[in-house]
């Protein structure tokens, strides 16, 4: 984020109270956290990686 004096925005969350911010990065990171939960939590998906 930038601090709004003449700056461009880097990045905005929408929301109005700090409920519907974190609500906001919750859903944008559920995506990255599915996909290292498919990775890693699955007992062959563990082996595979200590193997190479």
């Amino acid at each position: 984020a930038s601090l709004g004096y003449g700056y461009p925005e880097l990045f905005s969350i929408p929301g109005e109270s700090k409920r519907e911010i974190f609500h906001s990065l919750v859903m944008q990171k559920l995506p990255d956290l599915l996909v290292l939960t498919l990775l890693f939590v699955p007992a062959n998906c563990r082996r595979f990686f200590r193997l190479q």
